[in-house]
This record gives structure tokens, C-alpha cells and sequence, in this order.
């Protein structure tokens, strides 16, 4: 690519994922700067990895090594020319980046709303507030601190999660439970105590947010994964969770995604964006009433989530947009035109654990041609590859499934 530089950072799944997407496109090797390679990175030939020790589980407490690692390879790899694009796969490394982006020796285009924007969508009630103010409708929703968290007045079976969800991964707490559950009112109060009676390592200080529970589970949330250009094209794909995590570290991440196409939920995406004054990559999760039909919006990713490679199933290249787009100055619309099945595990315990009901949506001949997972690439398939990637499904699978 000439004079244009995409730089991924992090070393999981979901960097796989982005690297992938470019060198299918521009067929070279793309940079990784990492804490520590991966298990998708190993015997990879898509990449070249640059290493330095920055990260400590979920946080970068080494801001400055990542920084000068990043630096490095600038000048060493590319003698301090040419257009650097920044990738990141977590709101931890995007916030980061930005809070240390001066201290870089080059000025990188980064595919992710402002650095304003991206702050005030780190905290999940000003996402909230902003639907309110554009009539998107949101499940009912109250935010509480540890000071006013028993003044709770909704009541019903309620769902919580932490509104700051990067300073919520920081904390213990969060290693256990990625939301809460409760019945009623009182038992979400007790919940609420016993997170912020929690202190040292446990402690989380920020607002949590108590929604309503919206019925439905399997084949009711949706996912929009798109690319808004600097000159107001919109790209997206859209998928239909038909298999969704439930064990509550991991709560509503998928594991079986398959086409969509509902309008409306791409038209609504567009209001959201436009409304939120918001370009580049982004995801919202979406859900759809099982018994009234109606759309609640749940949240927005300001980045690429963990799933995104279903849009390149679906004939979307996000990460070329961002790069052609800020890189080339050549915005360019791509449409989702292809059936497929996103798996995040082993194909054949997929098809075993799919409920009955929506099964027959992912054997469909179009769409069972075209299943894909985000770290199995038959452009990346060497012998050490293979062999690693089978342990790594192995895992996975146990992970989920609980297989030996």
C-alpha cells in the first residue's frame, strides 16, 4: 500500500481479525504491535509482530512502552514516512491511544469517533441519554451510584451492568460477572450493595446502569457493524444472533451469527450515527421483542466488536473503508450481498447446541456454504498453524461447552 500504514494493535481474536481483513484486500503483511502474541497470531505469515511488555491482564498499565513501541516501528520500519492508520480491538487500547496520542512521533488517522465522543460513550448513560434526545427507544433505564442506588424505582425483573465498562474491566468483580440479574427491586438493591460494599482490587466506583429485561434470547438481538466515511457514506452489515452466550462473564456475546436484512434496523443505525455526530467504525446491538415487534437499542461499540468478521462474510470490508477512506481519500460503499453463519467455536458443536427451532436458518445450503470463523483462515493455513488452531478450537469449545 502506498504511503499508507495500517498499524493493528492487541494480538487476539479480534486483531486477527482486522489483520486478515487488510491483507485480503492489499495481499501484505500488515503490523502488530502486541504485549504478548496470541494463540490466532502464532506461526501466522499475514503479520509482522513487534513486542514489548505493556499490558497486565485487561489493562495497559504500561502506557509509555506502547507508545514508544509504536515509535519504533514507525522509524525503524517505515524511516518516518507514510500515512499510519491505528486499528484497536478494545475500548481500553482506543482510550489509550488517545490519551497519550501527543506523545506519538507521527499523527495516525484513527477510523474511531472523536476522542470527546468516544469518552463520554465509554460511560453507558450518556449513550442513553442521547437515545432520549432522539426518540430511539431504549428499554426502560435508571443510572445509580453507590449514594442514591436504594432510591432504585423501577421494579420487575431488571437487568445491571456498569455504565464505565473500561473501568469496570479493571476490577475483579468483572472476571465474574459481566451483568446482573434480578427478580425485582429489592434484590437488584441488594446486588448494587453488595458491588459497592466491595473494596481494594474489587472496587468499582462508577454509576451502574438498571434497565428493564427485554424478553427473548436466542434469535432476538441483532448486530449492525458499519463504517461511516469522512464524507457521510455509510457501509453496514447486518446479523441475526441465533446462538447467544449466556454464562454471565460472557452474557450476550455471540456465538451463531447469520445474515440479516431488516431496513429499518440499518435506517435506525444511521439516525444514531448522524445523531451522535459520530464517524468511522462502529457496532450497536439491537433487540427485537419477541411478542410486540418492537426495536430497543442496547448499546453502541465505538470500534469493531469481537464478531465483526461476519460483515466480510457478508461482503463488507470494514477495515478497507477505513483505510481507503482516510488513507486514500477514495470513500467507497460497500453493500452486504452474501447468506453466510459466523461461528465463534467448532462447527460441528455449533450445529449440535443451535436450538431446534433455528436450526434449519443455518443449514440452509446458501448460507452453510459460506460459514466462517474469525481466526480460521484458509489464506493463513500452514502446517504449525493448523495444528495450533486445532487446540485452539479444542479449547473454545471446551470454554463454552464444558467438553473435555
Amino acid at each position: 500500500m502506498t504511503k499508507v500504514i495500517p498499524i493493528v494493535l492487541g494480538s487476539d481474536p479480534l486483531s486477527y481479525s482486522m489483520t486478515r481483513s487488510i491483507y485480503d484486500v492489499y495481499g501484505e503483511k500488515v503490523d502488530i504491535c502486541c504485549s504478548r502474541v496470541m494463540t490466532p497470531f502464532h506461526h501466522t505469515k499475514i503479520a509482522n509482530i513487534h513486542k514489548a511488555s505493556y499490558a497486565k491482564d485487561n489493562y495497559i498499565d504500561k502506557p509509555d512502552v506502547l507508545i514508544n513501541l509504536l515509535n519504533k516501528v514507525y522509524r525503524e520500519n517505515f524511516h518516518s514516512e507514510g500515512q499510519v492508520i491505528l486499528f484497536v480491538p478494545t475500548g481500553i487500547y482506543l482510550e489509550t491511544v488517545y490519551d497519550h496520542i501527543d506523545k506519538l512521533d507521527f499523527e495516525p488517522k484513527m477510523p474511531y469517533p472523536s476522542k470527546t465522543l468516544c469518552g463520554n460513550l465509554t460511560n453507558k448513560s450518556f449513550f442513553y441519554e442521547e437515545m432520549e434526545r432522539l426518540n430511539v427507544r431504549i428499554p426502560l433505564t435508571r443510572a445509580v451510584d453507590s449514594n442514591d442506588y436504594q432510591e432504585l424505582d423501577l421494579d420487575g425483573k431488571l437487568v445491571l451492568k456498569a455504565s464505565d465498562n473500561n473501568a469496570y474491566k479493571r476490577v475483579r468483580t468483572a472476571k465474574k460477572d459481566k451483568v446482573f440479574y434480578a427478580d425485582n427491586r429489592q434484590e437488584a438493591i441488594e446486588k448494587l450493595k453488595y458491588i459497592y460494599d466491595l473494596d481494594g482490587e474489587n472496587k468499582y466506583e462508577g454509576k451502574f446502569i438498571v434497565q428493564e429485561f427485554i424478553p427473548g434470547s436466542h434469535g432476538t438481538e441483532y448486530s449492525i457493524s458499519g463504517y461511516r466515511s469522512s464524507d457521510d457514506k455509510f457501509s453496514m452489515a447486518q446479523a441475526r444472533s441465533i446462538f447467544t452466550d449466556l454464562r454471565p462473564r460472557f452474557i450476550g456475546n455471540h456465538i451463531v451469527l447469520i445474515d440479516s436484512n431488516i431496513e429499518e434496523l440499518f435506517e435506525l443505525s444511521k439516525i444514531i450515527i448522524r445523531g451522535l455526530d459520530y464517524y468511522g467504525l462502529f457496532n450497536i446491538d439491537m433487540k427485537i421483542h419477541p411478542d410486540t415487534g418492537e426495536i430497543f437499542v442496547f448499546e453502541i461499540n465505538p470500534r469493531l466488536a469481537r464478531s465483526f468478521y461476519y460483515s466480510n462474510l457478508g461482503g463488507v470490508n470494514l477495515p478497507q473503508l477505513a483505510i481507503e477512506d482516510l488513507g486514500l481519500n477514495n470513500s467507497i460503499i460497500q453493500k452486504q450481498t452474501k447468506p453466510f453463519n459466523w461461528i465463534a467455536t467448532g462447527l460441528k458443536e455449533c450445529e449440535k447446541r443451535i436450538p431446534p427451532e433455528l436450526k434449519n436458518e443455518f443449514m440452509r445450503e446458501e448460507r452453510y456454504q459460506n460459514t466462517g470463523h474469525s481466526v480460521i483462515n484458509p489464506q493463513d493455513n500452514g502446517l504449525l498453524r493448523r495444528i495450533k488452531m486445532r487446540r485452539y478450537i479444542h479449547l473454545v469449545n471446551k470454554a463454552h461447552f464444558g467438553l473435555e
